[in-house]
């Protein structure tokens, strides 16, 4: 698969492992050493934009940055 692919199945398996409360499943998707930024308190609701940023580990795509830039 593709890095487009890879990228596109993270993110689906993200929902469907959020969707579900899977956190095992959601853990495995970050990276040791992730961050999330949120403005003020961490919201409730997540909407509007937002910055991800992808790093490749051993051949895998991970989330290592996530930033919901909505206060």
């Amino acid at each position: 698969m593709d890095d487009e692919g890879q990228i596109r199945q993270l993110v689906a398996t993200w929902h469907a492992a959020s969707r579900s409360g899977d956190v095992d499943t959601v853990l495995g998707l970050m990276t040791d050493d992730v961050v999330f930024l949120v403005p003020g308190r961490a919201p409730m609701q997540r909407a509007g934009h937002t910055l991800t940023v992808l790093r490749r580990v051993s051949g895998k795509w991970l989330l290592a940055r996530d930033a919901n830039l909505l206060s």
